[in-house]
């Protein structure tokens, strides 16, 4: 009987003598593990009842300078499906009848009021209760799979039909092809016709893997590990390297970078397909700069949860772009399949890579989403359960890696952002090509490394030497 959970009712009567009436009645009844509470009004009894945890209610009929069918509405509004028995000074059957259509779950008489009256009212209040809140439960959860049923069915539908046409037209091409070779080959080089097919089978075969990694990306199978976003991101730009070399890209990454749980494989792929796109939608006239960083933030009450989030840390991933860009009322709509917004004739597409990208974040207990404007750029954000704090350098220095693809090889250079304000450097030695400096702390610095200082200078660093005492000296190579 011990571990057994302990039952409260509340009495709510301006009667001091009738309050310990049905205390007296209560202690006489089969309840062990029972705890009484008294309010003397509605506004206490509303505000107890807003405060703890009470499991039944003995509301007497008349309230001093209170409308008791109205406290029943208020006690209603905010505990629907808490037993309430009401007690009443006589057996007036309308009396009765009104106090149950206000919100009573049962009701009994003052007069030769016995405590197995009172065992019987309580037991079939809370049982008849807990009965009616399991019955609008499952109608609820009945009601939304039923909903979420007819939402897969639309999709599935929509889904299917959009196949169908993306799948129609290069098959159509290929057939159109091959009946003009069939009808008159003397019109159509043969060169020319294998050339057309060829595409249009190549196009077919990219829409069809493309539908594969879909489908894949909505399992989730295997154990999560903790991945370094560090390495994913060095992974996902050599695995793109060849288009980040034709746009001449640079890509700025925040140093030291967390860690989160989740499938590295998959997410790897999140990552390719970001930066992949990034190289795709650039612009024709002018070099691709991408910038990849992430800052820790409070999980708000309505964000999704993942089974691997013991916290209520978030890691935001943004990854920003000075591409194309796209009106902002079309950053939604991205992510569904097979939907575009550039044509198709100007950058080749499956339309299924981003749709690809949510399902993986979203099996991940995360989001994505995306901010844009035509003509300057795209950011994507990603949010995702944290494996750990997130590191942080000193106060005074930002620190990112920058990756740039040169001859095909991707070389990697770590920009250290200095505000000369905040922390001073000494300048010991001035030339027209560089600078002799000194820091009194001490940083990672090291040569090759470059240096950005208040925004607007920027330096190689050419030698670096620790002090015997506090800080260090570096020699600053001037960078236009």
């Amino acid at each position: 009987m011990e571990n057994q959970e302990r039952i409260k009712v509340l009495i709510v009567d301006d009667n001091e003598d009738d309050r310990q009436t049905y205390r007296d009645l209560i202690s006489k009844t089969a309840f062990h593990a029972l705890d009484v509470y008294e309010a003397e009004n509605a506004d206490d009894a509303l505000k107890m009842l807003g405060e703890s945890s009470v499991d039944c209610v003995l509301l007497d009929s008349h309230l001093s300078g209170t409308d008791v069918y109205e406290l029943l509405g208020d006690i209603r509004k905010g505990r629907p499906f808490l037993p309430i028995v009401m007690i009443m000074d006589h057996g007036d059957a309308y009396i009765a009848r009104s106090a149950l259509q206000a919100g009573a779950t049962d009701f009994l008489q003052k007069e030769r009021l016995i405590p197995l009256d009172m065992e019987h009212a309580l037991t079939n209040a809370m049982e008849r209760c807990t009965m009616e809140e399991f019955s609008y439960t499952q109608n609820e959860e009945r009601a939304r799979l039923l909903q979420e049923l007819t939402d897969a069915n639309l999709h599935l539908k929509e889904f299917s039909r959009t196949v169908a046409h993306d799948l129609r037209s290069p098959l159509g091409t290929i057939v159109s092809l091959t009946e003009m070779a069939r009808i008159s080959p003397e019109n159509l080089p043969v060169s020319e016709m294998m050339d057309k097919v060829e595409g249009a089978s190549r196009k077919m075969m990219s829409f069809i893997s493309g539908l594969l990694e879909f489908s894949a990306s909505e399992e989730n199978r295997g154990e999560r590990e903790e991945v370094d976003l560090n390495q994913l991101i060095k992974e996902a730009a050599e695995f793109v390297s060849e288009g980040l070399k034709e746009k001449t890209a640079t890509i700025d990454t925040q140093e030291n970078l967390p860690s989160f749980k989740g499938h590295r494989l998959k997410m790897l792929q999140v990552f390719i397909n970001l930066m992949g796109n990034a190289a795709k939608y650039s612009k024709p006239d002018e070099a691709l700069h991408l910038k990849i960083y992430c800052e820790e933030i409070e999980r708000s009450s309505d964000a999704q949860g993942s089974d691997q989030d013991s916290g209520h840390k978030l890691l935001r991933i943004v990854v920003q772009d000075n591409g194309l860009g796209m009106k902002p009322e079309d950053c939604s709509k991205i992510f569904a399949p097979f939907q575009r917004v550039h044509e198709e004739r100007d950058i080749e597409g499956s339309g299924i890579g981003l749709a690809t990208v949510k399902n993986i974040v979203h099996s991940h207990g995360g989001d994505i989403c995306a901010e844009s404007e035509l003509g300057v750029g795209t950011k994507f954000s990603i949010t995702l359960p944290m494996a750990g704090n997130v590191k942080t350098g000193p106060t005074f220095v930002r620190r990112e890696v920058r990756l740039e693809c040169k001859e095909d090889v991707i070389v990697k250079t770590r920009v250290f952002h200095i505000n000369d304000a905040e922390h001073p450097i000494r300048i010991l030695e001035e030339s027209r090509s560089g600078k002799k400096a000194r820091l009194n702390s001490k940083i990672p610095l090291h040569e090759k490394d470059v240096l950005l200082l208040n925004e607007k200078e920027k330096y190689e660093v050419q030698w670096v030497r620790d002090l015997p005492e506090e800080g260090m000296e570096f020699g600053l190579k001037i960078l236009r």
